[in-house]
């Protein structure tokens, strides 16, 4: 991750309202109260994995408190998903009040006042979501926010350890993948919440339904005769009601199968390492025999020819 801001840098008697500005800017509009001014301390850093904003801030004690004013100028298509990693932090949304642990995970929501307080120094990942893709994979957030997700051992524990890990390695993700892990990245946090939605049947059985199709489609990708009924035969579902799925994801499982084939097809061509090997044969191998058809794809997904995707590269 990228650090944008550290108060090391800054003079004591300046540091408290200079962070306050960037976390502002960075995270989401607040009002904040330092527990100690001049002995305040704070470091924010920055990475961003396909349209998930991730930020990484540690600060000495403070209260946040997210207003009806903050409301009107914050972002409506965002959500905060939040992983303490390290001390404690107390939250308060929608009537609820919950002590936030070391390794747990809570949701936030910049629609709606909030408050917290960060009672001793502590460190703290934001994942900065768009809201409909979130929505999509779980029940009603309204439900869902101001309640901590513990690390307890299975799904949850898993959750946690993964999120946390993120951070070391968003910088060597390159572009191509980052639909993939995006995507992955999402499923986990549908599971997250999941485990605390008073809708949990309905939120699980739909995140097992998405993850079983696009495990099928992946196990056969780069079968030439793979489609979306032998995709829905596969994963025991209707092709009606496997669409019905994606379409809270934006996309159906022909539109799936193409999108998830031409990147595979991208990556490839961005890595050096499959140079001697033809775009023919690449685009062959992840089941596209009709190279005009592929090529037009492929274009109208990047903005430019395989061959030129392949030159341009770093």
């Amino acid at each position: 991750m990228n650090t944008i801001f550290s108060t090391a840098d800054v003079h004591p008697r300046d540091r408290f309202e200079y962070w306050h500005s960037v976390a502002c800017k960075t995270i989401v509009p607040h009002d904040s109260e330092p527990s100690d001014r001049l002995s305040f301390c704070a470091k924010l850093s920055k990475a961003r994995i396909g349209d998930i904003d991730l930020v990484s801030f540690e600060n000495s004690p403070m209260r946040v408190r997210h207003t009806e004013r903050h409301v009107r100028s914050s972002n409506p298509d965002e959500l905060l998903l939040c992983l303490l990693k390290a001390e404690s932090l107390m939250v308060e949304q929608g009537g609820r009040e919950a002590l936030v642990r070391m390794g747990e995970i809570v949701l936030l929501d910049p629609a709606r006042p909030y408050q917290a307080d960060f009672q001793s120094n502590s460190k703290l990942l934001v994942f900065k979501v768009p809201r409909n893709l979130l929505v999509a994979r779980t029940a009603l957030i309204s439900g869902l926010t101001a309640l901590p997700i513990r690390p307890t051992p299975g799904a949850a524990g898993l959750i946690s350890d993964i999120l946390a890990a993120l951070p070391r390695h968003a910088a060597e993700l390159d572009s191509d993948t980052h639909a993939i892990v995006q995507s992955h990245i999402l499923d986990l946090m549908g599971i997250a919440l999941a485990q605390v939605s008073n809708h949990r049947h309905v939120s699980h059985t739909r995140w097992l339904g998405l993850a079983r199709i696009k495990g099928e489609i992946t196990a056969r990708l780069a079968d030439p005769a793979l489609n979306a009924a032998r995709v829905a035969d596969a994963a025991n579902v209707s092709i009606r009601h496997a669409n019905s799925l994606l379409a809270q994801e934006g996309t159906s499982l022909t539109r799936l199968i193409k999108d998830m084939r031409l990147a595979r097809i991208k990556a490839a061509l961005t890595d050096r390492s499959m140079d001697s090997i033809s775009i023919k044969e690449i685009a062959s191998g992840w089941g596209f025999s009709d190279m005009t058809h592929f090529g037009r794809m492929f274009k109208r997904k990047f903005g430019s020819t395989p061959r030129d995707c392949r030159k341009a590269r770093p």
